[in-house]
């Protein structure tokens, strides 16, 4: 299954718990964007979309746009 981006903010909305979360949300403008929603975040979306995400591209993401390109990689 192909991750979309309205997927993928419903992930994040979950895991940081806000229904504000949007394509333009990143860890400057998230309150709850911390260490370990980060890995959750991570975690949710490899299981939800059977993949894997490298460590090198994990600490890569800094943004709800990060994230779509990287998942655009695989």
């Amino acid at each position: 299954m192909k991750p979309n981006s309205k997927e993928i903010i419903k992930i994040a909305q979950n895991v940081f718990k806000s229904k504000k979360i949007s394509i333009n949300s990143n860890i400057k403008n998230t309150l709850t964007w911390d260490s370990i929603n980060h890995v959750s975040l991570v975690s949710k979306i490899e299981k939800k979309f059977k993949l894997k995400i490298s460590f090198e591209d994990s600490i890569s993401i800094f943004s709800i746009k990060d994230l779509i390109k990287i998942l655009s990689k695989s």
